[in-house]
């Protein structure tokens, strides 16, 4: 199956605060996708993403994620991709 899905980094400066990624991520559904790239996002707890994209409806298909991180915080990395059921993720080279 084919999914479109909206590049998060496209919308970084709207991702600051959880209170903005709530309302972006509202108007990203609205706007018809289903399914988002997570990247470049402020700082939040896995799980309080995890149940904004539930109450929008939309699933996480791929992450973006510093080599640094994936790294030293492999375990991290690993339990929120099971967390947001997203089996792909992208490294960026620089942190």
């Amino acid at each position: 199956m084919t999914q479109i899905a909206l590049q998060m980094y496209t919308l970084r400066e709207f991702m600051k605060t959880p209170p903005d990624m709530a309302r972006t991520l509202a108007r990203v559904k609205k706007l018809g996708y289903d399914a988002v790239q997570l990247s470049a996002h402020g700082p939040i707890e896995p799980q309080e993403m995890q149940k904004m994209l539930h109450n929008e409806g939309l699933t996480c298909c791929a992450t973006h994620v510093s080599l640094d991180r994936m790294r030293d915080q492999t375990q991290e990395v690993i339990d929120e991709q099971r967390l947001w059921n997203c089996s792909f993720t992208d490294r960026r080279l620089l942190s």
